[in-house]
């Protein structure tokens, strides 16, 4: 519960929930529904820098890979 988890799917990452809200301040991507559930995702290349975002702004980051 005190990390955003981020999800890899194929190229892929996303997040879902009080995630999902965490992360759209910060990273301001698209939020879009994916099979009755609102995601938010990002291509794998961009991993590193929305990591770095995310920890400059005080959040621990897990990944499933």
């Amino acid at each position: 519960m005190d990390c955003i988890l981020f999800y890899r799917f194929g190229d892929y990452y996303v997040m879902y929930f009080e995630d999902l809200t965490n992360c759209n301040k910060l990273i301001n991507l698209a939020v879009t529904p994916h099979l009755g559930c609102r995601n938010l995702g990002f291509h794998s290349s961009k991993k590193d820098k929305n990591v770095k975002i995310l920890t400059d702004a005080g959040f621990k980051v897990a990944i499933s890979e």
